[in-house]
């Protein structure tokens, strides 16, 4: 699937390993609300911005019943790394062969500063029990992302 998702849509089936090498599965996460991040690298400055953005909304967003995945194409060592310093409280998934970012409509490779080049891989997915999604966000600013996020999320809790 090349096409953008929308809300409504079927997530596609995925299964990808975690920073601490287990395997996430959609199949796994069928009944549970969840989050995908896709963001182009682990450690560049709106990354790491994105990311420790939601960091500090995490408990809210815990409150609320979603759990939160960042998915990129690192390697799941670079991922651990980047959990661990930073303090994430999330797990991060890794998509070496950009397979489940085209099944989600990412299909660009974007550069790190995806905001600047354009790049639509600074994307967000919200998924429901059912795996539908109930929001598709494509090239999402690192700059209040979280709050957005959180403010969607109560809004629609």
């Amino acid at each position: 699937m090349n096409d953008k998702l929308t809300t409504g849509d079927k997530a596609p089936e995925f299964t990808l390993t975690a920073d601490d090498g287990r395997q996430v599965s959609s199949a796994e996460l069928r009944g549970r609300k969840f989050i995908l991040m896709f963001y182009p690298a682990t450690e560049s400055p709106g990354c790491t911005l994105q990311a420790c953005a939601i960091r500090d909304e995490h408990d809210d967003i815990k409150a609320l019943g979603y759990e939160i995945y960042g998915v990129s194409s690192d390697s799941t060592a670079k991922q651990a790394a980047f959990r661990a310093n930073h303090r994430l409280p999330f797990v991060q998934l890794s998509d070496p062969d950009r397979a489940v970012h085209r099944k989600f409509g990412l299909t660009r490779w974007a550069h790190p500063f995806a905001v600047i080049s354009g790049g639509r891989s600074r994307s967000t997915f919200v998924i429901d029990e059912q795996g539908r999604i109930t929001a598709a966000w494509y090239g999402v600013q690192s700059v209040g992302h979280a709050t957005r996020l959180l403010k969607f999320l109560s809004e629609n809790a």
